[in-house]
């Protein structure tokens, strides 16, 4: 009997160290597999980010102007007359410096007369720096030369930060708020805005390796957004309290993204949140 019960403690003990070695075996291969970092390849990609809908894109006309209406009857009439997918395609495909202005297309047919104001601000390629790298180009710039033109008026193109311009056409400093502005209820309430003329969903920039598709991804990352647009607001909430609360995320925000993607060039950040053209037309310029 005693042979018997000796038998059975070291059962017992052999058992309780097996346990725990497997328990100790597993443990090290879950933080082996959590600790082991993802190589980049060094080559970005941008993927749709998963339960957002789409954006609109519209114009804004200020509710101060005494030619609303003219103006927006006019944007509306550029917009129906334009197939924007196609000139889309035609700006993302376009050389890095373009030597001429509106693709070669259109021409300022007024350069004196009465001025329509048009505030905007950076964001390709919806809006960029125009040949030789003076004045402006891009859709939204297009389609107001063909407005401009339709009105026998003068474009004035300022060129302000995205708040700034915001703030301007409101108040009733400009006529025309043109850059990529998303539809949104305080948009509606600002402004009187146009048709839609383009959709585009929201986008995460990332190596290749890492290709994330959801905000939840995103945990103690340094995530850099642009000032104004439709991916600021998506990281502050989830930040805020969603799905980054807590997470030791960072919101990096910056004025335009050119300088958001060059803050993801040098490893500033690690990844960037932007508008589905923008985030396309800086992976052609890589």
């Amino acid at each position: 009997m005693k042979s018997i019960s000796v038998i059975k403690k070291i059962s017992v003990c052999l058992a309780g160290a097996l346990a725990v070695f497997s328990a100790a075996a597993l443990a090290a291969c879950n933080n082996e597999e959590q600790e082991t970092p993802v190589v980049k390849s060094g080559v970005a990609v941008c993927n749709a980010i998963e339960g957002i809908e789409k954006t609109e894109y519209v114009f804004c006309v200020s509710k101060k102007s005494g030619k609303a209406q003219t103006y927006l009857n006019a944007i509306n009439a550029a917009i129906a007359s334009t197939d924007v997918d196609a000139l889309m395609t035609k700006y993302l495909n376009r050389q890095s410096m373009s030597m001429t202005y509106f693709l070669g297309e259109l021409t300022i047919e007024n350069k004196t007369g009465d001025p329509i104001n048009i505030y905007t601000g950076v964001c390709s390629p919806y809006q960029f720096p125009g040949a030789f790298g003076s004045s402006v180009d891009g859709v939204d710039m297009y389609l107001m030369v063909k407005v401009a033109n339709a009105l026998e008026m003068h474009p004035v193109f300022n060129d302000w930060g995205y708040v700034a311009a915001y703030n301007a056409v409101k108040n009733g400093t400009g006529d025309i708020l043109a850059t990529a502005v998303a539809k949104t209820p305080e948009v509606e309430a600002d402004f009187y805005i146009s048709d839609v003329y383009s959709t585009g969903y929201q986008q995460i920039v990332s190596d290749k390796n890492e290709a994330f598709k959801s905000v939840s991804q995103l945990k103690g990352m340094r995530i850099a957004v642009i000032e104004g647009r439709p991916g600021k607001t998506i990281i502050e909430e989830a930040i805020a309290n969603g799905e980054l609360k807590d997470s030791g995320a960072e919101l990096m925000v910056y004025d335009t993204d050119a300088e958001a993607y060059a803050a993801y060039e040098v490893q500033g950040c690690d990844v960037v949140v932007a508008d589905e053209y923008s985030a396309k037309a800086m992976l052609k310029s890589r």
